[in-house]
């Protein structure tokens, strides 16, 4: 029986004023159902999971670090075959969260 997968995509979106110092010093990632991935600054990272109970964490980490920081969570199922695009957005401070949600289409998520 082969498992059953949906498409997610992340983009991360930080605030203005703080953007550009996380662009330069940090790293964002996704983990969906425990599997730590990569993400891009600008544009969409393309995460595959399996359907059913799907949870996400979006955070950063300084370059050099391990410890996760800014960490928002989302909650959601997944349907065999569907794509899903979630945005994470931060506040002005840097101690806020980046708090993932999720979005009508890709067109939004690159606005």
């Amino acid at each position: 029986m082969a498992i059953e997968e949906c498409t997610l995509l992340v983009a991360f979106k930080p605030n203005v004023v703080n953007g550009w110092f996380l662009r330069l010093f940090a790293q964002a990632f996704a983990e969906v159902n425990l599997k730590e991935n990569v993400c891009a600054w600008r544009g969409l990272t393309r995460i595959t999971a399996e359907t059913g109970s799907i949870h996400v964490t979006t955070f950063i980490r300084y370059r050099g670090t391990r410890v996760r920081l800014g960490s928002g969570s989302l909650d959601f199922m997944g349907a065999a075959g569907a794509s899903y695009t979630v945005v994470a957005r931060n506040g002005v401070m840097n101690q806020t969260p980046f708090t993932p949600a999720l979005v009508r289409d890709e067109a939004e998520a690159r606005s």
